[in-house]
């Protein structure tokens, strides 16, 4: 149960003029079935922002309570139904399968505990059609059910695919997922290809037969109007950051600053006069910073320098911050901007939304102690690590397709070695005849096996391409921290790996890499890379100084 990738749904749809609907396929714990029972799917749609936070909040509650297999109990979800549309599910609903079971009379108690819990205005009986034995009669019993409980019908298709040609790739990566072969049924595999994202007329024509078709089609155009979620904001604000009593945050970056510019220009008097080059920089910096209001962005990440220099960790602030005299003042970067002629435009401008980037490069065998600084004094409701997004490659699509195809380990293991490191999706089907030979190679005890892997190859090669680019799994980003004023898991999915706190966010990393600049503002967020495995980080410093001294004959003065 995930919310990821909804960043690219929202900026998608913007892009193309559609209303986006988020929600979640929750598995949910229905008390009907008892705890054995496999859990039961139940739709819940965000209606506005306090639904979506709802949302995450559930779903990292239940992510981190079970990591293996989170689920949904009935009554977390209907404690606070404010924000959330519920539609009561396909054939893995509870309705419908008590339906199919044909206990009319626990469908009907079902049925009325949605409404009395979440209100007649925020629940559906959902109807699928997807042309299965017995289908006609299920929507018949909905239908009934819901008239009976004063409830409206909603057409769906409960959509797995985008394309009916994709169904075996939804069916491969459903095998990966249970670890199954392709020769095994199972109840979450796909059975036949109309799960996929079909238009308004073939809709249309698969409920021309229900009276009340046309009304649970228009319906859908209803909840979607209702829909209103927007995550892509325009401005952003950084954590509350702890200040002395009496300042405030434009007061106290002032006073640092200040202080900044008798320490940094020690042997330069003139730069603290009034009309200095510096002052007059100073300034125009502050004014900037004042109008995007970035004072306690600028005020966080020092605090963070100043704490690792504190803790002896090897810190340097790198990139356009270098552009920034009060950066310089405030010990995020080492270089004096206005000696170096660099333009402080480059780094923050007042035509710029969002969070100006800063990367820090960290002594990496510290880097940990400085991270968990930031979950300390800023709190794990405020601040977590990010996960990264592992895609599928030619080998790893080649490796998975074939397990599911049922290629036997080992096999596999030979198949996917043929393939170089780096190769093109598309020059996979080139590989067929050395493929084909390794097969070839088994044993004739188990000519039965070979003929089956020869008969599938054309198959596998054919898939295999298509599966590169889709999500694999999740990681721990090496470096990305986030920080947010509000609670984290009120806008992300919080989930607990080695690493105490991981938030899903691996759409913006994808963003990330089409457009840095603007990572910042699609969540009013704060992003802090800390960057490890620097050399001029790691290095021991006194090395450098007795190397420098040797040849100079003069002790440098090193700032770090």
């Amino acid at each position: 149960m995930r919310v990821a990738g909804v960043v690219r749904f929202q900026t998608a749809c913007a892009r193309h003029g559609i209303q986006p609907i988020v929600g979640v396929e929750l598995a949910l714990a229905d008390p009907v079935f008892g705890a054995p029972a496999r859990p039961a799917q139940l739709v819940a749609l965000a209606e506005d922002p306090t639904g979506y936070a709802r949302l995450c909040r559930l779903l990292t509650d239940a992510n981190l309570a079970r990591p293996e297999a989170p689920v949904l109990h009935w009554r977390d979800l209907a404690d606070e139904p404010e924000g959330l549309i519920l539609l009561t599910g396909g054939r893995e609903g509870t309705l419908v399968r008590l339906v199919l079971a044909g206990k009319r009379h626990a469908a009907r108690e079902v049925v009325r505990r949605y409404r009395d819990a979440f209100g007649p205005s925020r629940v559906y009986v959902e109807v699928q059609h997807q042309r299965l034995p017995g289908n006609h009669s299920l929507l018949c019993q909905l239908a009934e059910l819901a008239e009976e409980a004063g409830l409206r019908c909603v057409a769906t298709n409960g959509v797995q695919h985008a394309l009916r040609q994709d169904r075996i790739i939804y069916d491969l990566m459903t095998c990966t997922r249970l670890g199954i072969t392709v020769d095994r049924p199972h109840a979450e595999r796909p059975r036949n290809d109309e799960a996929c994202l079909k238009s308004a007329t073939e809709m249309a024509t698969l409920f021309a037969e229900c009276s009340w078709g046309s009304a649970a089609l228009a319906i859908t155009s209803e909840i979607a109007d209702r829909c209103q979620l927007s995550l892509l904001k325009g401005t952003c604000t950084a954590p509350h950051v702890p200040l002395p009593a009496g300042k405030t945050p434009k007061s106290y970056l002032r006073t640092l600053c200040e202080e900044g510019l008798t320490t940094r220009y020690a042997s330069r008097p003139e730069a603290r006069r009034a009309g200095s080059a510096e002052r007059t920089q100073l300034e125009h910096e502050l004014a900037v910073i004042s109008r995007l209001q970035l004072e306690e962005f600028f005020l966080c990440v020092h605090d963070i320098m100043h704490a690792a220099r504190q803790m002896g960790i090897r810190v340097s602030g790198r990139g356009s911050a270098a552009n920034s005299l009060a950066a310089y003042l405030l010990g995020i970067t080492g270089v004096d901007p206005l000696q170096h002629g660099l333009l402080f435009e480059r780094f923050l401008n007042p035509e710029r939304q969002g969070m100006p980037d800063i990367d820090v490069d960290v002594q990496s065998d510290r880097r940990d102690e400085l991270i968990r600084y930031v979950e300390r004094t800023y709190t794990e409701r405020h601040a977590a690590m990010v996960a990264n997004l592992v895609t599928y490659r030619s080998r790893s699509a080649l490796r998975d397709a074939a397990k599911a195809l049922g290629f036997p380990l080992e096999l596999v293991n030979r198949l996917t070695k043929v393939l170089p490191h780096h190769c093109d999706p598309a020059d996979l089907p080139g590989y067929a005849r050395e493929l084909q030979q390794i097969i070839a190679t088994l044993a004739p005890a188990d000519a039965a096996l070979c003929t089956r892997c020869l008969e599938r190859l054309p198959l596998l090669l054919e898939v295999a391409p298509r599966l590169v680019g889709l999500p694999r799994h999740l990681s721990l980003h090496n470096s990305v921290l986030l920080q947010v004023r509000g609670v984290l898991c009120f806008t992300w999915l919080i989930q607990r790996v080695l690493h105490p706190m991981v938030i899903e966010w691996w759409q913006l990393r994808l963003l990330h890499r089409s457009d840095p600049r603007r990572l910042s503002n699609y969540y009013g967020m704060m992003q802090l890379d800390f960057s490890c495995g620097r050399r001029t980080c790691t290095a021991r410093p006194h090395r450098g100084c007795r190397h420098v001294l040797a040849r100079a004959r003069a002790r440098p003065s090193v700032t770090i």
